[in-house]
Formats: C-alpha cells, structure tokens, sequence
C-alpha cells in the first residue's frame, strides 16, 4: 500500500528535507520534496500527493499559505513542522486544518505512525465531507428521503440528519437497495401503520 502513497516535504532546512526524505523513501513511500514555500505549492499542485508536511517558516511562502493553496486548489490534506511548541502556534495550525503537527527535532520513528494516522484522519473526513455532500442532494431531490430522515430523527433513532442519512445509507448497502427506494419503503410503511392506528383509535 505505501508504494501508492505519495507525500510531499516542504523544508528550507536541507539536511531535515534530505533526512526526512531519506527515511520516508525506505518506508516504502513515493516522496516529493521543496525547499521552500512557491516550490511546494508548485510541486503540490502538479502532482497532488495524498498528504503534505510542511514546514511553517519558510522562505517565499509560510507553511499556513501553502496549505491553504494545496487544500483549497486540491483538497491536499497537511501535517505541520515547527520548531515552536508554544500553544498560539499549535492552535493557528489547528484552525488552519492541520491534521496534526510535528515538533523540531524530528524523531523519525515517530513521524511514520504520525503520517499513517494522518492518512487514516483524512480518507475520514472525505467520506464524511462526501456523505455530507450526498445528503444535501438527497435532501434538495427526493421527498421521501427528507421525510425517512424526518422520521429517524423524529422517533428518536437518530441524533441528527446526517445520522439519519448514514443509517438509510448502511441499511441500503446491506441490502442491495437504491437509498430512495429503502426511503420510499420507510415512510410508506410508516403512513400505513399511522392510518391504521388512526382507523383503531376512532372505531
């Protein structure tokens, strides 16, 4: 799986690029490396890696402006490098998307599992990002999805939309079924089941 990984090392310190380098290419990963911050954002954007780490002082372009450009231009996930360790910084790499930072000096087998971990955090949030997405759509084109939700959330069975949306979701694939049509199934069922305890209540 590695060899599919590619990860991009952004660092105007070139004895921690090459080191850096070095170990992650005998890890087994595919690296790319810039010394400074336009290189990054060139090298990034012309080979989208799978995830970037990135030093934050570097010449032309600061760590903070190269993640924004790679995520926004390529969705490009991103690690932070620093030699600072003062809480103002680490909160500024948090707002700023960072799926984690790694403090100067670098030990090496730590940075891996950092990496994988990394990895691991992003293919979440895309999913998420994309149930979120599908959801929306769900919600703008098909009544019956937006009145099953309604009813998820209703009775109790889910927290919340996107909950709701997830369960309709999972039951669909575990039983072969278009989202809509377990939707459709949902609420039709739910309307008889109202009608008759309607017709019960007035009998």
């Amino acid at each position: 799986m590695n060899e599919k990984i590619t990860i991009l090392i952004a660092d105007d310190d070139r004895l921690n690029l090459i080191s850096l380098h070095d170990a992650l290419n005998d890890a087994g990963y595919n690296v790319l490396k810039a010394e400074n911050g336009l290189d990054a954002v060139e090298i990034g954007l012309q080979n989208n890696p799978d995830i970037a780490v990135l030093d934050i002082k570097m010449p032309k372009l600061d760590g903070f402006e190269v993640a924004r450009c790679l995520y926004s231009e390529k969705n490009i996930p991103f690690l932070f490098l620093t030699a600072y360790s003062d809480e103002e910084l680490v909160q500024k790499a948090t707002q700023d998307g960072a799926l984690g930072h790694i403090v100067k000096p670098i030990d090496i087998d730590q940075l891996i599992p950092i990496i994988k971990t990394s990895l691991e955090r992003a293919r979440e949030l895309q999913e998420l990002k994309a149930s979120k997405e599908h959801l929306s759509i769900a919600l703008n084109s098909n009544r019956e999805i937006s009145e099953a939700i309604g009813i998820l959330v209703g009775q109790g069975r889910a927290n919340n939309k996107d909950d709701a949306f997830e369960m309709l979701r999972r039951f669909a694939r575990k039983k072969e079924m278009k989202v809509k049509d377990v939707a459709f199934t949902l609420v039709k069922q739910v309307s008889e089941t109202n009608q008759l305890i309607q017709e019960i209540a007035i009998s």
